[in-house]
């Protein structure tokens, strides 16, 4: 879910919430959530540190975006049973 830093819900977050009613009124199989504030940045920060002990410079947004997805899918995979 795409909140605001402080918690609160953003337009995105309004967006996000009735994609999700329309998978509910479509399929029969259950629809999770997990925040995802900082994704990027840790993303961003990995892939940084990453290029430069490889001695690269790091200058992708496309490998950031993709990075930080694999990010919320682990952590949902790891806190599965705690969401």
């Amino acid at each position: 879910m795409p909140y605001n830093m402080d918690g609160s819900e953003s337009k995105m977050t309004s967006r996000v919430q009735a994609f999700i009613k329309q998978l509910n009124a479509r399929f029969t199989i259950p629809c999770h959530t997990i925040d995802e504030r900082l994704s990027t940045r840790e993303a961003k920060e990995i892939s940084r540190e990453n290029a430069e002990a490889s001695g690269k410079k790091f200058n992708d947004r496309n490998e950031v975006d993709s990075f930080a997805a694999q990010l919320i899918l682990e952590s949902w995979l790891v806190n599965r049973d705690r969401l």
